[in-house]
């Protein structure tokens, strides 16, 4: 084997699988986008039915600056919380039911052809000509096998910077050969 890895991934090293993958897939970028702006296009037909059923201009007004303020906020702080939030509920429930979507305890070997991984419950092969991508979060190095599934390779493995950046060389090496 060329490399070998023994590491334990966590909940975090999910959760911040999960979001990398959520703020870089463009799917779920246009997914957000939706969510955003669907909160101030819902004020804004309400504005409008106001003044088309010619309701106090003051009122609809004042009422719309607080819209609008609640809109910004929404846009640009309360979504990517409460996406955070349903995402820790996920987990949960996954948990309460009995279950993870991630295996804790793993151990990755590499050779001249493909990657294994190996955890409590299962064996996977993938060639290094199946991977899709090789992305650098800010916490993992994740080996996308699929358009939904990734090897996460937490930083926290790697004895040195030099050593992390030798191992990406490796990889992305062997997934153009």
């Amino acid at each position: 084997m060329i490399h070998t890895f023994s590491f334990i991934i966590d909940e975090t090293d999910y959760l911040e699988f999960a979001k990398f993958h959520h703020g870089n897939s463009r799917d779920s970028r246009k997914r957000m986008l939706f969510a955003k702006l669907v909160v101030p296009a819902v004020f804004i037909i309400w504005i409008a039915f106001q003044f088309a059923t010619n309701r106090d201009p003051a009122a609809i007004a004042a009422i719309g600056i607080v819209f609008a303020i609640f809109s910004i906020v929404w846009i640009f702080f309360l979504s990517k919380h409460l996406l955070l939030m349903s995402m820790k509920s996920s987990l949960k429930n996954m948990k309460k039911d009995g279950g993870e979507p991630f295996a804790r305890n793993i151990r990755l070997e590499m050779d001249e052809e493909s990657i294994y991984q190996y955890t409590e419950k299962s064996e996977t092969k993938v060639k290094y000509s199946q991977i899709e991508k090789i992305v650098q979060g800010q916490h993992a190095i994740y080996v996308y096998t699929s358009a939904l599934q990734a090897f996460i390779i937490p930083f926290r493995i790697f004895e040195s910077e030099t050593r992390r950046s030798a191992f990406l060389d490796f990889l992305r090496n062997k997934q153009t050969t």
